[in-house]
């Protein structure tokens, strides 16, 4: 993605466990929110971390927020 203008990846957050890995989707489709969106030039991201239509969405934005600090609302179904 460096030939597209975007700078090194970085590490925001990480969690081991039973809940990380459900807690770590829900904060990267927080972190694309945040940014605007997949049609934002700051996310270079073409897909949603989380699909808007996934019934268990709600629970890796909440997983989210209980082990990071909330970002955005939720925006699934």
């Amino acid at each position: 993605m460096r030939n597209f203008g975007y700078s090194n990846p970085t590490l925001d957050r990480g969690l081991m466990g039973t809940f990380g890995r459900g807690a770590i989707r829900g904060r990267e489709q927080q972190l694309i929110d945040f940014n605007g969106g997949v049609d934002s030039p700051k996310v270079g991201n073409r897909t949603l971390g989380v699909a808007k239509w996934n019934p268990a969405g709600w629970v890796f934005h909440e997983l989210s927020d209980l082990n990071f600090r909330p970002l955005a609302p939720y925006t699934g179904y």
